[in-house]
């Protein structure tokens, strides 16, 4: 209890604090959320990026078609962008759960999911792709010569870009894409045992061969309308053969 004993009725001074008087108004520190403070700033180039990324990443989801990492992205976005930016105190741990959250979600929760699913599905080669696509690239990869087989030479014909086989048997030419078999073309020219022009395409010389034997080394033509009678392909390096073959 405190005494004063100065006169009656003279006003007594207020109580001084460490604060300051009791009359003094206070001063309330803003959020940098509302307002352009240096934090504001380097948060709105963080969350700028990040939904660029996310953008990035529902293009590409729609791109796929896969529909779920699209609906995810979203969502994840939007709640982000509500979290970082509405003023409220209430979303104040948000902002520290909120990363930690995707992370989980992505990298534990996905995976395990992920995983179960797979296991619990018929997963497989032929079972990534359609069943004609599946069946096409096993004829190509897993065939082998038929022993006997006879050999042919051949020219590598082009027409638009696309190329075409044309081999001589019983002194006609037959020429055939990897779309369509081997079969007799009019008109074609030969010389010395040689092709010397077909109608309608064009003969590739050496240099041209060479600079594009990937791709005539990939190059199949079916001997016939049926897949199992084999087909023409570029067999040595330096020489170009047709021979059938036998598909597994």
């Amino acid at each position: 209890m405190s005494t004063s004993t100065g006169q009656p009725g003279a006003a007594t001074a207020p109580d001084q604090t460490d604060g300051g008087s009791l009359g003094t108004p206070l001063k309330l520190r803003h959020s940098h959320s509302r307002g352009f403070s240096a934090g504001f700033v380097i948060k709105l180039i963080l969350m700028a990026l990040i939904n660029a990324f996310g953008l990035f990443g529902i293009l590409s989801a729609w791109a796929a078609g896969s529909w779920g990492i699209l609906v995810f992205l979203v969502i994840a976005v939007i709640v982000a962008d509500l979290v970082y930016f509405l003023p409220t105190k209430r979303l104040l741990p948000g902002k520290y759960l909120y990363p930690g959250l995707i992370f989980l979600l992505v990298f534990q929760i996905f995976v395990v999911l992920y995983t179960a699913g797979t296991a619990f599905t018929n997963y497989g080669d032929g079972h990534n792709s359609t069943k004609e696509s599946a069946i096409g690239q096993l004829t190509r990869t897993y065939e082998q010569r038929v022993p006997g087989g006879q050999e042919y030479s051949v020219a590598v014909l082009s027409q638009d870009g696309d190329l075409a086989l044309a081999a001589i048997q019983d002194d006609q030419v037959l020429v055939g894409t990897p779309d369509q078999p081997l079969a007799p073309v009019d008109d074609a020219r030969i010389s010395d045992g040689a092709i010397e022009e077909v109608p309608g395409y064009d003969i590739l010389d050496f240099n041209q061969v060479t600079a594009a034997s990937e791709e005539v080394m990939n190059l199949r033509v079916p001997t016939t309308g049926e897949a199992a009678d084999g087909a023409a392909h570029r067999r040595r390096p330096h020489r170009l053969c047709i021979q059938p073959v036998s598909r597994l």
